[in-house]
Formats: structure tokens, sequence, C-alpha cells
């Protein structure tokens, strides 16, 4: 990568690192500076993205996220989470419909992406059995989120995977 391109990707990772620990102020200001130095950088659009849900600005969050998706669409594991947080601030934003759409593509993307079949079996509960669509099968050696327990805030949902510096797990 060009220079440019690892101070930014430097920057996000780092900010990656300060949002898990709440510092979502910092974390904004920092990622827009990593998007200052190398706007083609997708990873810092994404953590911006979690950021305002963070904050729950979620029209916010979800332009940052459409605009991740265009660098991760290579990375079904990247894709499948930028989908998922889609889905996040879709359902946030009381558009049921449309969440189940973005968790549905999530989870073609990425089979294992617990955001995205959370969400879908979560909404699936409250929509009309004509607008209803099944979540697509996942293998059998993965567990089912427990169904009789809460659902984690959205805003607590797992962290994708680190930036490009280390390839995303695979789900088993």
């Amino acid at each position: 990568p060009t220079p440019a391109r690892a101070a930014s990707l430097r920057i996000t990772e780092q900010q990656r690192l300060e949002l898990e620990q709440g510092h979502t102020d910092d974390a904004i200001r920092e990622l827009a500076h990593a998007i200052s130095i190398d706007p083609s950088n997708s990873y810092a659009y994404f953590y911006l993205g979690r950021a305002y849900i963070a904050r729950r600005d979620y029209v916010q969050a979800q332009t940052f996220f459409k605009r991740a998706e265009i660098g991760v669409a290579a990375n079904s594991a990247w894709l499948g989470e930028t989908y998922a947080f889609e889905g996040v601030c879709l359902e946030q934003a009381g558009k049921s419909a449309d969440a189940v759409a973005e968790y549905q593509k999530a989870l073609a993307a990425s089979p294992g992406n617990l955001t995205a079949r959370v969400g879908v079996t979560r909404l699936s509960a409250f929509m009309p059995a004509s607008a209803s669509v099944a979540a697509p099968v996942v293998e059998s050696d993965q567990t089912a989120p427990d169904e009789a327990g809460e659902p984690p805030p959205a805003d607590e949902a797992p962290d994708p995977p680190a930036p490009p510096s280390a390839p995303p797990p695979t789900a088993n």
C-alpha cells in the first residue's frame, strides 16, 4: 500500500480499539482524519458507521455503511458485516421489512453472521406471514442464538474482523 493508505489503515485500527473502549467522539474525529488521508479506506467508513450506531444516529451510520459497502464488496465477511449493520440501522428506524432484506443480504454474503441471524429471527416473528421471508439455512455445525434469551442490543453486537492486515476469520 501507499504511505497514505498505510497511515489511514493504522489510524483506523487505532480507532477500532478506541471504539471498543467507548471513546466514540475521539474515534469519529480520527476516523474522519483517516478518510481525509485516504478516501478509499472502506474500513474507516465502516468504523464511522459503528461509531454513529454507538451514538444512536442511525441515519448517519447507514450513510457510512453504504459507502463502506462499495469498497468491501469483494470480501464476503466484511460485506456481510456491512449489510448486517445496515439492517440494524433500518431496524432502529422502524423499517422492519427493509431491515429483514438487509439481514438476508448479510446472510447470503456471510452465512455465519450472528448479527444478521439474530436480526432476521427477531424481526420474522413480527412480520406478517406474507411479508416474512425465511432465514437461509445455516450449516449444521453452527449453533443458533439462544432463542429464549433477549438478543443483545444493536450497539453491543460482535465486532467484525480486524482491518485488512489480517484475513477475516471463517465461521465454523
